[in-house]
């Protein structure tokens, strides 16, 4: 039987770990943000990771100091850490680390984000774990942090059942690790999306005709992006309400300036491929003057998508 130190003198793995988890989260969080494994290190980064940082630099030794006296240490008492306890109170300070700066970056700076977050739990834990290493080092070698596990990798003294037992559990292991990290090879509800806005002259928002004069021509942007893993049909359609229905449905002209009122709508059925972009320009002159909703709206699978601007239309000069 081999006795395998995973943390000794000169042997701190378990900080190098609990850096290379966060440093690989942070990673993951921006290169693939819906894979189950990124799940998995974004957890230990936030609930385990910068705690375990902060609890080996409280305690760097095996045994933790006990006394009446703030700090004189005559009289005072020795107790053994055990590892378990150290997990639990890494889960609590983590929580509790995490959770009073992520309120302090929103309520002071506002500005609470993936970055944000990314940089706080590097800070967190590399800072810990080298204030953790600076004073494991300082403690007498029979008095450090250790964790040794009783390792034999043999497989003597296994019947035949026993040892196609354990290359059973070692092959789900290995298989389950991959198809969690490849993914179930289709988009999840998470990653299946649409985008859809509108803009101004220009492509900007400060530019959206929210004031026209009766007859004058105004145009807006339309763009729609298909992120749903396959081609989709999507019903278009511009238009005022008229109370709360469209009295006239009539074609979309993109090349044309279409006459806007309410109860009239302009309607188009278009089919964009996977990844693909729909852009037009939707060129209009309010008929009759008035304050009222327009509405652009996409229909698809089931989903509806709506933006609207409010259109103040004065008459003509």
């Amino acid at each position: 039987m081999r006795r395998l130190a995973i943390v000794a003198h000169g042997k701190p793995y378990d900080l190098v770990a609990v850096c290379a988890i966060v440093l690989v989260g942070v990673v993951l969080a921006y290169a693939a943000p819906g894979n189950p494994i990124t799940w998995l290190f974004a957890l230990l980064s936030i609930y385990f990771c910068p705690g375990y940082a902060i609890t080996s630099m409280l305690f760097p030794g095996n045994r933790v100091i006990i006394t009446g006296r703030l700090l004189v240490r005559k009289g005072a008492m020795y107790v053994p850490i055990p590892f378990l306890e150290r997990v639990v109170l890494s889960i609590a300070l983590s929580v509790s680390a995490v959770a009073i700066i992520g309120v302090l970056l929103t309520v002071r700076v506002d500005l609470l984000s993936i970055a944000s977050v990314s940089v706080e739990l590097l800070l967190l834990t590399v800072g810990g774990s080298l204030l953790a290493l600076r004073f494991r080092s300082r403690l007498p070698q029979e008095e450090q942090f250790q964790v040794a596990l009783d390792v034999d990798l043999s497989l003597r003294g296994l019947t035949t059942a026993e040892k196609g037992v354990v290359v059973l559990v070692v092959s789900g292991f290995l298989i389950s690790a991959f198809l969690a990290a490849i993914g179930t090879g289709g988009p999840g509800d998470e990653e299946r999306f649409t985008e859809f806005y509108i803009t101004g002259e220009g492509g900007n928002l400060t530019n959206l005709p929210l004031s026209v004069f009766v007859g004058e021509n105004a145009t807006v942007n339309v763009t729609v992006k298909n992120a749903m893993g396959t081609e989709i049909a999507y019903n278009f359609t511009i238009g005022a309400l008229n109370g709360t229905s469209f009295d006239v449905l009539l074609p979309i002209e993109w090349d044309e300036v279409s006459s806007v009122a309410p109860g009239v709508a302009y309607q188009e059925q278009i089919v964009i491929g996977d990844g693909a972009v729909y852009e037009k320009t939707f060129r209009f002159s309010a008929s009759s003057q008035g304050s009222y909703k327009l509405l652009f709206i996409i229909d698809y699978e089931g989903k509806t998508q709506e933006l609207w601007i409010w259109l103040t239309v004065a008459p003509a000069p």
